[in-house]
Order: structure tokens, then C-alpha cells, then sequence
């Protein structure tokens, strides 16, 4: 078994944007979207689901060290943030 490294050897987390493209199109489109369905959407195909709109919310959330984390520790010196999803 090797020694444990030492604490300054332990890598570092760099955390990821809080944002990638795929999230800004949503962010931006999201709340355009809750606004208009009634008024484009609502004859055709009913009232938008409660469902869809905590399924963007929650996507939006996810991977955001502000939503939470877990950090796991090993006995090497060893972190490792794990975002919630």
C-alpha cells in the first residue's frame, strides 16, 4: 500500500461553468415559454404541465454547486465534490 500524499499533493476542484449553451437556450426560452403558452398553446394542446415546467427548473439546477453538493474525502488526501443532479 502506498503512503498517503500529502495534503498540497491532493488535486484541487475546479468547479465547471454554471452555465453551458444548452442551459442558457433553456434559461432564456423558459420563461418566454411560461408566459405565451396559454395565449399560443392552450386551444391545441391544453394547459401546459406542471410537470414540464419542474422538469426545466430542475435541469436549469443541475450540476450547481448553489443546489448542493456531497464531498467525499479519502483517507490518500483525496476530494472530490459530487454535484447534485
Amino acid at each position: 500500500m502506498s503512503p498517503p500524499l500529502p495534503q498540497e499533493a491532493a488535486p484541487r476542484y475546479r468547479p465547471r461553468p454554471a452555465s453551458n449553451a444548452l442551459k442558457e437556450i433553456v434559461e432564456d426560452a423558459m420563461e418566454e415559454l411560461f408566459r405565451l403558452w396559454d395565449e399560443r398553446f392552450l386551444k391545441t394542446y391544453g394547459p401546459l404541465h406542471q410537470r414540464v415546467r419542474r422538469i426545466l427548473e430542475s435541469f436549469l439546477r443541475c450540476g450547481d454547486l448553489h443546489f448542493g453538493f456531497l464531498r467525499l474525502h479519502c483517507d490518500c488526501g483525496k476530494e472530490l465534490l459530487l454535484l447534485f443532479s
